[in-house]
Formats: structure tokens, C-alpha cells, sequence
């Protein structure tokens, strides 16, 4: 498939396609003109890294991911990937508590809102808030 059909496909744009090619992390298929020749392999890889990208990796994080599928195992590639594993693991757990600290205080305040009669109830949404800047500050001294 072209990359218009690819685009479509995996629902990114021709631009963010060749950035990704350009650092290495697509390599479509060549036709005899030049042209790319994107096969349900490069699919399902684009539609990972877009994943991986989702879960706010970096790049060079996502192309180590993507070269595990390609390297040989060895002593050396096994403690690299588990290094490399538990930080992205740390990482996430981080990530989810925060999120759900977000989401709690969004909750308390909605209900705040929905029952709010005028300003005095302003005061009870910046209290929610304070608390999730108190939730910020915890997790700064964390790292």
C-alpha cells in the first residue's frame, strides 16, 4: 500500500509517517521506482509506536522497544531490556497514580459544581485543588 492508504490505515499523517522513517523506526518496503510499499507488518508496528507514543515514551525509548523484536538474545540484550523495563515500569505506576489523583479531584470537584448554588462553593473547588497541588508536591519529592 502507498502511504496515503497507510495514513488512513493507521490513522497518522504522511508527515508523522516519514519522521518515523527518517529516525529509523519504519522501513517500508521499496518497489523497483522508489516508491514505499507499506505491508500489514508495518500496520501493526505503526499503530505500536503510535501506542507507545500515547503512553508519553520518547522516541528513543520507543525505537528500543522496537529493535527488541529484531535483536538477538544474549546475556547482555536480557539486562539492558529488564533495566530498561523496570524504569518504563516505574515510570507507568507513576504515571497511573498521578492520573488517578487527577481524575479523583476532577470527580470531587464536578460534584462540587453540580451542586453549586453561587461563589461560597468556589472556596470548595480550590480546596479540592490545593489538594492536588499537595498530591504535586509529593510526588517532586518522590524523585
Amino acid at each position: 500500500m502507498n502511504i496515503k492508504e497507510f495514513a488512513e490505515r493507521t490513522h497518522a499523517t504522511p508527515r508523522t509517517i516519514r519522521f518515523y522513517e527518517e529516525k529509523g523506526l519504519l522501513c517500508p518496503k521499496r518497489n523497483d521506482n522508489g516508491y514505499r510499499d507499506y505491508q500489514e507488518e508495518d500496520v501493526l508496528e505503526m499503530k505500536t509506536i503510535l501506542a507507545l507514543k500515547t503512553a508519553n515514551l520518547s522516541l528513543e525509548d520507543i525505537a528500543r522497544i522496537v529493535a527488541l523484536k529484531n535483536r538477538e538474545t544474549s546475556l547482555l540484550c536480557k539486562e539492558e531490556t529488564l533495566s530498561f523495563l523496570e524504569r518504563q515500569i516505574s515510570q507507568l505506576a507513576l504515571q497511573i497514580k498521578l492520573t488517578q489523583l487527577v481524575h479523583d479531584q476532577f470527580v470531587a470537584i464536578k460534584s462540587v459544581v453540580q451542586k453549586s448554588e453561587g461563589e461560597a462553593d468556589m472556596t470548595k473547588v480550590l480546596s479540592i485543588l490545593k489538594q492536588l497541588e499537595r498530591g504535586g508536591i509529593e510526588h517532586e519529592k518522590d524523585n
